[in-house]
């Protein structure tokens, strides 16, 4: 092992652990101008420093006691003073020798690097077997030599071990392959690396590297290159480098970096604002969030006057609760702070003094709580609009209730009329018979619109002329706005088909008006108008239909005008601005009219200028189709099919009985009576000939017309039956999946009646 130290060029000693040199190679004798074996037996700081203290005594770290407190290797610039007095700087590389058999360090492996040159000449190594094995051994660190062409030709037990190769499958590696799994030289991916550069420049190199296990796993590496000689000719024939694993170090430093990176993400990107202040009331810290609510910079806001950041009313109170707040008790309070340009942001604050040695200071959370404030003002705002909805549910029960009640008694007075006008000969008998139709079918739109109020009417559409519909309307519409308001007609000069439920529109027109009559405040007018329009270039926004053209119904008129402010509102459910006790608005109107135009497929579009007035413009697709006269259908039907069936017809109204058992027993047919679902049960089981259909009154005590049809078709599953209702909150399609075969909406008429029974007859 010693004839191998000679090999080396620089200086190198091995030192005992009480400071005895035990083996000097020749070129550490020729420093000292002495041979070696003078040397073996000597004190190294005597030898190295000329002192009869250890270095340390002297003020400087002893690489020996280093090495043998560490376990590693330690390197120090060292000023030698050899035996003969002469002085150089050397940088000492001193690593552990250990003992292969215990373990342990037995001695220190000393070389001396002069600092006069770059990077200190390492000898070459003899490319015996035993090729500084001991030497490679003893050295607590990974150690290998590497050849010209960047292959492993030996390394020490600590490099096996970090790779997790054997000597075997390292040996004649390349060593690019073995540390960092690479497929070319580290230098070729634009890496330093010390093993070339001692190559290239024949002195030592250092640097940082990432290798890897053999699981893939990093592994932070400290390395140092020295070129080894050939001891006559000088020529580098190999490199020698060790490799100090600094994982654990890299790790804590990364740690460390991240933990503080994401602590700051944390800090300045939490959703509150996060700030501390001091004893004096200036703020020390503050977090990003806190700076954008503000508007300001973190480097203004540090520094600045806590207080002047608040509003006055706030500012006493704030100073109030600081000056209670007791160390380590969490104190809530809310404030209204100022941005940069002077708007109030409602912030909640919590926070707590913290005393530590440099002072107190008091540590704050701020919660913007706008949005809180905002959804707390919305709720009472949907409380007050719950209230309303209540109030108008219970109305339109009510008015459904009275609509129900009211369609039975005009369902009996319909039917007297209808048989009257038959048997009536004189012209002025007939005029009042034609008359008290008139009146019925006033009375008999009252009770849809009761309905609709209550929000319980049947949707049907069906094909009506519009015109001949809002002449209607109007002939209806003065007496409810009243005689200082003129209404204006101008209608389209040719029919105007159109397919909706004509309930619904008669509420959509009645709001519009109600509206305008609302506004105008005396002596005032409204025009109606219509006209037959293209679709606009921009129709593609309101359907996914193709409509060919439209009818327009535009209501202008000369009131009050709705404000800028709140026109984008105006379709709000419950929104209203009526005020006044005296004239108490539902805040539905508008909003009932956009449901009713988007339903039928239409849009709604407005111009308003306050003091000027206002005009609503509805457009619904026209129908391609033109309304039919079902009634002549009828009157041929009742004039052509005169059938001899059974007929069982349910109702609690006598009125309605009398009525229907007149109508039908005229027709020919034979009808059964019962005024409630357990008496038809009855009959219906008795009657020994066929019954061909059942009509059900909706509402009747106890059972009513659904679940007596249900009752019905366990008895008979091919019962066909006729359901009667005044009012609905299922769809009629709903009734008829339920196996109805059709639906008489209550109040109707004679034909109406026969219409429908013949109709399921044929």
């Amino acid at each position: 092992m010693f004839e191998l130290l000679d090999a080396l060029q620089p200086p190198a000693i091995i030192v005992e652990e009480d400071y005895t040199v035990r083996y000097a190679n020749r070129a550490f004798g020729e420093f000292c101008g002495v041979e070696p074996e003078r040397l073996l037996g000597e004190k190294c700081h005597v030898v190295c420093h000329n002192s009869e203290t250890p270095c340390q005594l002297n003020g400087s770290p002893c690489p020996l006691r280093e090495v043998f407190r560490t376990g590693r290797s330690f390197s120090i610039k060292h000023v030698h003073r050899c035996m003969g007095g002469q002085e150089k700087v050397f940088e000492v590389q001193a690593s552990p020798v250990v003992s292969p058999e215990t373990g342990r360090v037995e001695s220190m492996l000393e070389i001396l690097v002069e600092t006069g040159e770059s990077v200190e000449e390492i000898k070459k190594i003899r490319s015996a077997e035993d090729f500084l094995h001991a030497l490679l051994e003893g050295i607590a660190e990974g150690v290998v030599v590497i050849s010209s062409d960047l292959r492993i030709i030996r390394a020490n037990k600590h490099y096996l071990r970090m790779s997790g190769l054997t000597a075997d499958e390292l040996k004649g590696e390349f060593c690019y392959r073995a540390s960092h799994r690479y497929d070319v030289p580290c230098f070729e991916k634009g890496e330093d690396c010390p093993v070339i550069n001692s190559f290239r420049t024949g002195t030592r190199h250092s640097g940082t590297h990432v290798h890897f296990d053999q699981n893939g796993d990093p592994i932070y590496v400290e390395l140092k290159a020295f070129p080894l000689r050939d001891f006559h000719t000088g020529q580098i024939i190999a490199v020698l480098e060790t490799i100090n694993d600094i994982s654990e170090k890299i790790n804590l430093k990364e740690r460390l970096k991240t933990s503080e990176i994401k602590y700051r993400e944390l800090y300045n990107h939490t959703p509150v604002m996060l700030f501390n202040i001091n004893d004096a009331g200036f703020i020390t810290e503050c977090n990003q969030l806190m700076a954008d609510k503000l508007g300001m910079s973190k480097e203004r806001l540090k520094g600045t006057f806590f207080l002047s950041l608040l509003s006055s009313e706030s500012q006493a109170e704030f100073e109030k609760k600081r000056t209670l707040c007791r160390t380590d008790e969490v104190c809530i309070l809310e404030v209204e702070m100022l941005d940069v340009k002077g708007n109030i942001i409602p912030v909640r604050l919590t926070g707590k003094k913290v005393v530590e040695r440099s002072g107190a200071f008091y540590s704050l959370i701020g919660q913007d709580i706008t949005e809180l404030k905002k959804a707390l003002h919305e709720k009472e705002i949907l409380e007050a609009q719950l209230l309303q909805a209540q109030k108008m549910e219970s109305i339109g029960t009510l008015s459904a209730g009275i609509a129900h009640d009211f369609n039975n008694i005009l369902t009996g007075l319909m039917g007297y009329t209808d048989l009257l006008g038959k048997i009536q000969t004189s012209s002025q008998g007939r005029d009042y018979i034609h008359r008290m139709t008139e009146l019925l079918n006033i009375a008999s739109n009252l009770t849809k619109q009761l309905l609709i109020v209550g929000r319980k009417a049947e949707t049907e559409y069906q094909v009506f002329e519009l015109n001949a519909f809002l002449k209607e309307f109007i002939s209806t519409i003065q007496r409810i706005i009243g005689d200082t308001i003129t209404v204006e007609a101008r209608l389209h000069n040719a029919p105007i088909y159109i397919k909706g439920d004509t309930s619904q529109i008669y509420q959509m027109m009645m709001n519009l008006f109600v509206n305008a009559r609302d506004a105008i405040c005396e002596g005032g007018s409204i025009l109606l108008r219509t006209e037959v329009v293209k679709p606009s270039p921009q129709e593609g926004q309101y359907h996914h239909t193709r409509v060919v053209e439209y009818a327009l119904v535009s209501i202008k008129d000369t009131g009050t005008g709705i404000p800028a402010e709140i026109q984008d509102r105006i379709f709000d459910p419950f929104f209203t601005t009526k005020t006044d006790r005296s004239i108490k608005g539902t805040g539905l109107g508008l909003s009932v009219v956009y449901s009713i135009v988007t339903a039928h497929k239409g849009r709604i579009e407005f111009e308003s200028e306050e003091g000027k007035g206002t005009e609503f413009r509805i457009y619904l697709p026209l129908s391609p189709e033109e309304a039919s006269d079902t009634e002549i259908v009828n009157e041929e039907r009742e004039k052509t099919v005169r059938l001899e069936s059974t007929i069982l017809v349910v109702d609690d109204e006598d009125i309605i009985l009398d009525v229907v058992d007149t109508v039908l027993t005229e027709a020919g047919m034979k009808v059964l009576r019962a005024q409630s679902g357990a008496e038809a049960i009855e009959v219906f089981r008795n009657y020994e000939g066929k019954i061909d259909i059942v009509i059900l009154d909706m509402s009747m005590p106890g059972m009513n017309g659904i679940e007596t049809f249900h009752r019905l078709r366990e008895i008979d599953p091919g019962l066909r039956a006729i359901l009667s209702s005044g009012y609905s909150q299922e769809k009629k399609e709903e009734f008829l999946n339920m196996g109805f075969v059709g639906c008489l909406r209550k109040p109707y008429r004679i034909n109406d009646i026969l219409d429908i029974v013949l109709k399921h007859l044929l």
